[in-house]
This record gives C-alpha cells, structure tokens and sequence, in this order.
C-alpha cells in the first residue's frame, strides 16, 4: 500500500499490509514513519525509480508483524 498520510499508514498496518509513505501529502517523514510506513518516499517517481530496493520488492504483500 501506498499512501501520503498518518492515516493510511494506520489503516495499512492495522490490515496487515506493508505500507510506505510519501512525502508528496506534506506529511514529515518521522509521522509517517511513527504511523506504521515500512519506508519513506519523496514522492511517486521516487518510489519508483527505487522499487527493487523498496518493501515490495519481494512481492509478499504481508507486514510480516
């Protein structure tokens, strides 16, 4: 999952999914990493220019809590 809020990075984590945030929504990195985000991401081109060293790169989907 991929969000840019406190909020989505809660919902994320209370489902189990791995999320990461991105500061794109003007939310500062250490809430959104204090909110559950696995990583942290300028903004979407970022992540993708990173996705084989991103969370997701494995593919699991799962928060692994």
């Amino acid at each position: 999952f991929v969000g840019d809020t406190v909020w989505d990075m809660k919902a994320a984590t209370r489902a189990d999914v791995v999320c990461v945030g991105l500061l794109s929504g003007g939310i500062p990195r250490r809430d959104l990493e204090e909110a559950g985000a696995r990583a942290v991401y300028r903004h979407p081109a970022d992540l993708l220019a990173r996705l084989d060293d991103s969370p997701f790169a494995d593919g699991s989907g799962k928060s692994g809590k």
